[in-house]
């Protein structure tokens, strides 16, 4: 069952979601007089991601990686393609257990939006060096300390890396910044088949 919520509500709200195969859908549950509530696919969420920041939605995926160090991040993926979300712990949920990995779940949540630009990278990288003087090279790839932590995409890839390939994007996208989404869970059901 859901954790921390209505179990009738989400009962319907689950059944509603599993009959909605890629395609995104609103849900007016009047029986339970729960309001409005917007169900996203993995497919659909980088381009409507924008116009849902700060509002709850529901997102179904499968989960592809949990964070191991701190089970604070997951992400869910759909079909074949290389889209990912990611998901964070919320307020309601303390971590996120490995188990998971390989499981369809649904998670209802509000979407956040961290804006990367030149002054975010700068004192990313300035934290970097810092660590890196302090300790003497003890920055490992897939480390989760900082800025880096907020802007970890689940790649673990090396810090100076990213921070490269995030100008490189932003030179390329016409804008000051680049934007990333993700949700911020408040509750979440494993979809058992």
């Amino acid at each position: 069952m859901f954790k921390t919520v209505n179990s009738f509500a989400m009962i319907v709200i689950a059944v509603l979601a599993i009959s909605c195969t890629q395609k995104t859908a609103r849900v007016n549950n009047e029986k339970t007089g729960q309001p409005e509530q917007t169900i996203l696919t993995v497919y659909d969420f980088d381009s409507l991601a924008p116009q849902y920041v700060s509002k709850e939605i529901i997102i179904r995926g499968v989960v592809d990686h949990v964070c191991r160090e701190t089970g604070k991040r997951m992400f869910l993926v759909q079909g074949d393609s290389n889209l990912r979300v990611k998901v964070t712990t919320g307020d309601k949920i303390p971590s996120f257990d490995v188990a998971l990995e390989g499981s369809e779940v649904m998670v209802k949540g509000t979407v956040e939006e961290l804006m990367v630009d030149e002054a975010y990278l700068s004192q990313w990288e300035d934290e970097i060096n810092q660590q890196l003087s302090k300790e003497q090279k003890d920055v490992q790839q897939g480390q989760h300390k900082g800025l880096g932590e907020k802007a970890d995409q689940g790649t673990h890839e090396d810090p100076f890396a990213m921070i490269r390939q995030y100008r490189e994007r932003i030179a390329q996208s016409g804008t000051d910044h680049i934007s990333f989404y993700s949700v911020a869970c408040n509750e979440f059901q494993e979809i058992k088949k």
